[in-house]
């Protein structure tokens, strides 16, 4: 019995060792990847706890810039393919109308509208949002409201009988 734990005691350090140049190895290459240097005694010597951390942590702040600068190189490679001549174009897509403006575009422009108000809510005549009855503008598009009152309109159909 002495003989075997003997025998088993060398072999449970040469696999801890092993274990933990393991981890050390794989926390240094996952910390690598993400713009990091070192972290193989995190690994070494927290094993999978280090790992872990490793693991966890975020992209370095040059990998971030890295990857940013690849996206954009990428992006205007797209660009210039897509005005190259001998690539078709899809066809243009139709002009957007008023209603599906940005709203910078759309609070950019001063417009004036006339609503009736009856009842609780109504629709923005310039974009079909619906308002409720005591707005003065419009919350999408920045149209104001003047109010037309129905008794006017019924006033002017009287006087032109």
């Amino acid at each position: 019995m002495e003989v075997l734990n003997l025998i088993m005691l060398p072999l449970q350090i040469i696999f801890i060792l092993v274990l933990a140049v393991f981890t050390g190895v794989l926390s240094r290459m996952i910390a690598e990847k993400k713009g990091y240097e070192g972290y193989f005694w995190t690994g070494f010597l927290l094993s999978v706890v280090g790992l872990i951390y490793v693991a966890g942590l975020p992209l370095s702040e040059e990998m971030r810039e890295r990857e940013a600068m690849e996206l954009i190189r990428k992006l205007r490679e797209e660009a210039g393919q897509a005005g190259s001549p001998t690539q078709t174009q899809p066809p243009a897509a139709p002009p957007v109308p008023a209603v599906e403006r940005p709203r910078e575009t759309q609070r950019s422009e001063e417009k004036v509208v006339a609503v009736v108000r009856n009842g609780d809510t109504f629709h923005c005549p310039a974009c079909g949002q619906a308002q409720r009855s005591s707005r003065k503008v419009c919350f999408k598009c920045g149209a104001r409201f003047i109010q037309e009152a129905e008794e006017e309109g019924d006033a002017r159909d009287k006087r032109s009988e």
